[in-house]
């Protein structure tokens, strides 16, 4: 949360602060000086822009950008901006985490975490830290933010890629906000400015092919949350917020695994999950219909 009463020794408030949606301060009455103000960073004293230090990169409230692009961020006209211009809704107070709104609920957090533990396994505990905002009686959890503590200094943990994964979209300069879908058996990743948001029905059950012996179609498979929350998070979604190919290459992935052609990156960040869950691989991971791809995109 942002600082908005600084109090003395009596409890009485000393100096009290008000921010616009952005945090371009409106209201400073100050009679001890705070270097802490909107959502909790330090404000550098002086200059027109009383930019705000995000441990990465200095933002200005008064034009809710950053002064120097996400240099994770492949695009060079994007990378600039705050939360996806919805500072009322998403905070970023140090830019490395996954997380999930408080007005989700906590049985919906829990069901995350847990989705989250079942893949890393023994290799990590997987758990969330709230986010305060307000002091006194007016402080309130605004966020739960993902974490992992007692990492596992096995070799076979410490060099597993699924467990990188997680580690890098907990690390990375951006975020991914995770949501309840529950108006559908399924879920989603959209593109939140710099950031990612991911939305998943937590008793998702969605049935999908698996590799056969022969190399093509095996059986299908229903997987539940700990799958299709791993296949958008940190798929799709880890995959945008490092400005890598966050989509699978064509309209037609799903469809023809007939002779390999190139790799479905999600495809492929799916199936260590599965791997470390013990169940069958998704197909395709490598397939496409080489004369279908080739008639379609005219590709030699």
């Amino acid at each position: 949360g942002s600082i908005r009463n600084l109090l003395g020794a009596s409890e009485a408030a000393v100096s009290t602060y008000d921010y616009r949606a952005f945090g371009l301060v409106i209201t400073e009455i100050e009679g001890v000086e705070c270097p802490y103000r909107f959502t909790a960073r330090e404000r550098e004293p002086g200059g027109l822009s009383h930019a705000h230090f995000y441990r990465n990169r200095y933002y200005m409230p008064g034009v809710g950008l950053f002064m120097s692009r996400d240099a994770m961020w492949a695009d060079v006209h994007m990378g600039w901006g705050y939360v996806g211009n919805s500072p009322t809704y998403y905070t970023d107070p140090t830019g490395w985490r996954i997380v999930i709104p408080a007005d989700q609920g906590t049985p919906f957090a829990a069901r995350i975490i847990k989705a989250f533990q079942e893949v890393i396994g023994e290799c990590g505990r997987v758990n969330a830290k709230p986010v305060f905002r307000g002091f006194g009686r007016n402080r309130e959890i605004t966020e739960w933010e993902i974490i992992m503590t007692d990492v596992s200094d096995d070799p076979e943990c410490r060099c597993d890629p699924a467990v990188q994964a997680f580690q890098e979209a907990l690390g990375a300069s951006r975020s991914i906000f995770i949501e309840n879908f529950d108006t559908t058996d399924n879920a989603k990743m959209s593109p939140l400015g710099r950031n990612a948001l991911v939305k998943v029905n937590p008793n998702v059950s969605v049935c999908l092919p698996t590799w056969g012996d022969d190399g093509g179609w095996g059986d299908d498979l229903t997987v539940g949350l700990p799958v299709v929350l791993w296949h958008e998070a940190i798929g799709h979604g880890n995959e945008y917020i490092h400005g890598r190919p966050h989509d699978h290459p064509t309209d037609e992935w799903n469809y023809f695994p007939n002779r390999p052609v190139g790799l479905d990156p999600i495809i492929r960040i799916e199936n260590q999950a599965r791997w470390r869950l013990g169940i069958e691989r998704r197909a395709p991971q490598y397939w496409f219909d080489v004369d279908y791809f080739h008639e379609k995109w005219g590709q030699q």
